[in-house]
């Protein structure tokens, strides 16, 4: 079961809000390498199935899912992460 907003987003936005995010969006250059045929110009998770099932809607956006995600790395490489917040 896919779990995601079902929101279609570009590689490209993953990386650069990842960049900003990180302190180091100089390291971000899209456009650098060519394109591959068998790389997604998009990412969107089809999360029907979620929601016909058990009326399940996504709670976090793009920014506010990477910047949870981003933090938790950021505790588990220093060696003081918990498990990830859920319930409400």
């Amino acid at each position: 079961v896919n779990v995601a907003s079902g929101m279609p987003v570009t590689v490209g936005e993953v990386v650069r809000e990842l960049g900003q995010m990180l302190g180091r969006p100089e390291l971000i250059l899209i456009g650098d390498l060519p394109y591959r045929p068998n790389e997604p110009m998009t990412i969107k998770a089809d999360v029907r199935l979620l929601r016909e099932r058990i009326g399940w809607t996504p709670r976090y956006g793009l920014r506010e899912g990477l910047a949870q995600t981003v933090d938790w790395w950021r505790l588990a490489l220093a060696g003081t992460a918990r498990a990830p917040i859920t319930g409400s």
